[in-house]
């Protein structure tokens, strides 16, 4: 049975405690990065950054606010990346959680074929190594009940 995440992001304060920890979890390398003049940083998911947090300006005068939305790997119940997978096992579907999985058999995949088929541009192909890359490790053990760093470092009640 499929398992998913809620998050209040009326809640969100934009802290990118959960994009820390997401690098911390899987052990990836920071990603050089230059000021953009706003909040989101790196400006995009890549195969080091699994995970960011995007920042709007809404509102004027006293009606203005920031509202902050992560960005990371839907698992979709009923996922297009597989659907446009043309390797059997490069991407599969944990069957305990539903977490969407991308194996090292998507370094034989057409990298734009399955980003394109995503409705939300999530998968990120690394240039070295020709294989996707998607946040599953951390979403598969927190759907398991486990709490690693990308679970726990949000603000209370988040």
């Amino acid at each position: 049975m499929a398992k998913a995440f809620f998050v209040d992001l009326t809640r969100c304060t934009g802290c990118r405690g959960c994009q820390i920890a997401c690098k911390q979890w899987k052990n990836l390398p920071a990603e050089a990065t230059v000021n953009r003049g706003h909040h989101t940083n790196p400006p995009d998911l890549s195969s080091v950054t699994y995970k960011t947090v995007h920042m709007r300006e809404v509102g004027e005068g006293k009606d203005f606010r920031m509202i902050f939305f992560p960005e990371q790997c839907r698992h979709c119940e009923l996922a297009p990346c597989m659907t446009a997978s043309t390797v059997d096992g490069a991407i599969i579907q944990d069957e305990e959680t539903g977490a969407v999985v991308f194996t090292e058999l998507t370094a034989q995949l057409d990298a734009k074929a399955v980003r394109d088929a995503c409705p939300y541009d999530i998968p990120a192909w690394t240039r070295r190594r020709k294989s996707s890359t998607s946040a599953t490790s951390a979403t598969t053990a927190c759907m398991r009940g486990c709490s690693p760093p990308a679970c726990s470092p949000a603000p209370p009640d988040a």
